[in-house]
């Protein structure tokens, strides 16, 4: 099974390789969607895993929850790694949204992110991507929540496999009016995506 996003699983397979958890960790997938990570990292890799998503249906499944991801609802210091796959470019908050993985993560826990950016310049949307970040932009808002980036991959190949065939499927104007820019405004930011692992360095004091 493959989820719906650039690299699907194999990409989530890659990231466990950056962050190298122990058995039997406890793992939160935010804004997981269907829960396609999460029943993976639960079954293929045994991990006490958890997902939780804006738009899930109260009492669908035990493991996921309906959550927002700046209000997550657990305490402090409960997961060793949290996932944000495909999701990050969404959220109005951002820098909110990484206070709460602060939060919830362990001191020395792992984040691992993957999601849409801009290779040369930032742009601001009004779709389904709110904003596209540069990876500069992205190492600042992770280091003033207390992560250290450990690891930043491009994987284009994935996201112009995926493009190609939601355009195929849905046609240029309906995937980027869905996007909520044009075609030349991805193009001006030199659109790509990104893989990348960072660690919790201490505890803030907010």
């Amino acid at each position: 099974m493959s989820a719906f996003r650039p690299g699907g699983l194999s990409l989530t397979e890659h990231a466990l390789e950056l962050c190298l958890l122990p058995q039997g960790a406890s793992v939160l997938d935010v804004a997981c969607g269907d829960g396609d990570t999460v029943k993976f990292l639960r079954g293929e890799r045994k991990f006490d895993a958890y997902g939780v998503d804006a738009n899930a249906p109260n009492g669908a499944k035990p493991y996921i929850q309906k959550a927002a991801a700046d209000s997550l609802p657990f305490g402090e210091g409960r997961f060793d790694a949290i996932f944000c796959e495909c999701s990050f470019s969404l959220f109005p908050t951002p820098e909110v949204v990484l206070r709460e993985f602060s939060r919830v993560l362990k001191n020395g826990g792992s984040l691992i992110m993957s999601d849409l950016y801009a290779r040369r310049e930032s742009r601001t949307f009004d779709g389904q991507v709110r904003r596209l970040y540069t990876r500069a932009e992205l190492e600042k808002l992770l280091t003033n929540c207390c992560f250290k980036l450990l690891a930043f991959e491009d994987h284009l190949d994935e996201m112009v496999t995926m493009a190609a065939e939601l355009i195929m499927d849905k046609g240029a104007d309906a995937f980027y009016r869905d996007m909520g820019g044009s075609a030349d405004e991805f193009l001006a930011a030199s659109c790509s995506y990104y893989l990348l692992a960072a660690r919790k360095i201490g505890a803030a004091a907010w």
